[in-house]
């Protein structure tokens, strides 16, 4: 197995091969110039300043180079760099003054071509004009219009129109980017409106004189067939990505007041029911009749097993096939769903500030409405005589089974008993 020195000398030879001085530093040039050489991107360059420029001077040294790939500096190539640099220093010369040197001497070769380019370029220009006057006295001479002389400009280079920006797969002059430039949008607003209100004007015109999908159209030539079938409406230019979803109708929405009320066939009035919500869960109870929003009313007696008169949700009893013969069963009238409201308490704010009040009284706990009492003591009476009908063994045994509170023992199916 190759050790770890070996596996670095990749990073060494890679660092040799952009640092074309040998100075032991490599600048933006060096990286761009390399990143030209093979053809890389150009985020190659901010890429590597970023990972290797630690004081970001814009210059990457070979010992910040070796810090961050966590490798040691091999001493040859430090070596090479301190023979190139001693060198600088005899010719009186550092590394970077050699840069400059050598980029100082590519730009004057470069303006040389460009001048040794031009004055032929303006000999001609100067003999195309002295030879445009004679050439324009000839043609009228010869009774013909005189011919402008050829531009002698050089000619530019080549540029395509239409360039990719940046990578992006996004186009100079796209479509999107033509619409936004133009500021297209904000008549793409008003020409949809128009649109509208034209489509709504002539509805009834256009519902009478509707265009057909197709509309054959002559076509010359001998071997087209004559007549060629296109559609009477051009087809849009783009489609949408996703496909428009048509708004749902919804079914209309029964309110409370309009569902039905529907009770159960196995709770009838005086049946004992088995509670298995609230705080008197597993309490068996007698119920009394549905009031008006579907909920049961129901009592213990509250003498038996503490339950008062309550309201409950027919989904959260067992209906026991017990039942108490009641007969004429007469109740309050004031036994309804607004009886059992609860009353509002006072916000925690006003409370906070009511209390910082030394003048306001404290509130009072909740008690009892006389009326209640009088109410649960008349129902309870009329469940208590239809118990005593019963006789002295069944009132007894009826007395032990509404006190007494329902569990499950284990082995135990509520699905397969009879209650």
């Amino acid at each position: 197995m190759a050790s770890a020195q070996d596996e670095g000398m990749d990073f060494h030879k890679a660092f040799l091969s952009i640092d074309t001085d040998q100075s032991g530093e490599i600048t933006v040039d060096e990286l761009q110039s390399y990143c030209r050489k093979m053809n890389y991107q150009e985020t190659f360059v901010q890429k590597w300043l970023m990972l290797f420029d630690a004081d970001q001077n814009g210059r990457i040294t070979y010992d910040e180079y070796c810090n961050a790939l966590g490798l040691p500096p091999k001493k040859d190539v430090v070596a090479k760099h301190k023979s190139q640099q001693s060198k600088g220093k005899k010719s009186g010369k550092t590394a970077r003054a050699v840069k400059v040197a050598k980029r100082r001497k590519e730009q004057e070769e470069t303006r040389v071509t460009v001048e040794t380019v031009k004055p032929p370029v303006q000999e001609e220009v100067v003999q195309a004009a002295a030879v445009a006057p004679v050439a324009a006295s000839k043609a009228a001479a010869a009774g013909q219009a005189p011919q402008p002389p050829p531009s002698q400009a050089p000619s530019r280079r080549s540029r395509i129109r239409n360039e990719q920006l940046s990578y992006s797969g996004v186009m100079l002059h796209s479509r999107a980017r033509v619409f936004q430039r133009k500021a297209l949008y904000r008549l793409a607003k008003k020409s949809a409106a128009n649109k509208l209100a034209r489509k709504l004007k002539g509805a009834a015109s256009t519902a009478a004189q509707q265009r057909p999908a197709v509309v054959e159209k002559p076509i010359g030539g001998d071997k087209n067939g004559g007549i060629r079938q296109v559609a009477s409406r051009r087809q849009p230019r783009s489609l949408p990505t996703e496909p428009t979803s048509k708004p749902r109708r919804l079914r209309p929405v029964k309110t409370f007041a309009r569902q039905r009320r529907r009770l159960r066939a196995s709770i009838q009035p005086g049946s004992v029911l088995i509670l298995l919500a609230g705080r008197h869960r597993g309490k068996r109870v007698v119920f009394l009749k549905q009031l008006a929003s579907g909920l049961l009313l129901v009592t213990g007696p509250f003498k038996v097993n503490g339950c008062p008169l309550r309201r409950v949700c027919q989904s959260f009893v067992i209906a026991t096939r017990t039942r108490l013969e009641l007969g004429d069963l007469r109740l309050p009238e004031r036994l309804n769903d607004a009886y059992f409201r609860r009353t509002k308490k006072q916000s925690k704010q006003k409370a906070s500030s009511a209390a910082q009040d030394p003048f306001t009284r404290p509130e009072a706990a909740y008690q009892l409405a006389q009326e209640r009492r009088e109410d649960q003591k008349s129902v309870d009476s009329q469940v208590m005589s239809a118990l005593v009908k019963l006789g002295r063994p069944d009132k007894k045994l009826m007395l032990g089974y509404l006190s007494s509170l329902f569990s499950l023992k284990s082995g135990q199916r509520p699905h397969d008993m009879v209650f």
